[in-house]
């Protein structure tokens, strides 16, 4: 989704029809279970921008959104080794990212979460821990990586 902005899909997504895409998009989270995907980028799509484009999704019947952070390099999670896909652009810290997804779940009905790292519903990435039962039942572990 990116955003439901159509200036910002326009120019970031390079879509030439933001307006018949938004359209459709529109038309699909009234006949289906849609369950959106957005890269935050920060001083572009994030803030403002990020709370309308959930109000939208919401309003119109999305399910979920799930937000992928921004990385630029591969010390912020870039896992393709190329460098940097858009130079110069601000990354938000882990911190800071959790945060927003965090509250943007509190502020909306439909599901919000992070990837790859945060949902607030379950406590993921590591929402085993709280299951002390199951990882008894995990197998030891052998070697290191």
């Amino acid at each position: 989704v990116f955003a439901t902005n159509p200036a910002l899909r326009k120019r970031w997504m390079h879509d030439p029809t933001p307006e018949v895409s938004l359209a459709i998009l529109e038309r699909l989270c009234g006949e289906i279970d849609v369950y959106a995907a957005a890269v935050v980028l920060p001083g572009i799509n994030d803030g403002a921008v990020l709370e309308h484009t959930c109000e939208w999704l919401e309003e119109r019947g999305a399910q979920g959104l799930i937000l992928m952070r921004f990385a630029n390099a591969t010390e912020q999670g870039l896992i393709l080794g190329n460098a940097p896909i858009i130079k110069g652009q601000q990354v938000q810290s882990v911190e800071s990212f959790r945060d927003t997804v965090t509250n943007l779940r509190k502020k909306f009905r439909m599901k919000i979460s992070g990837t790859p790292l945060w949902d607030p519903e379950i406590g993921s990435p590591f929402t085993i821990r709280h299951e002390p039962a199951l990882i008894k039942k995990l197998p030891q572990v052998q070697r290191r990586a």
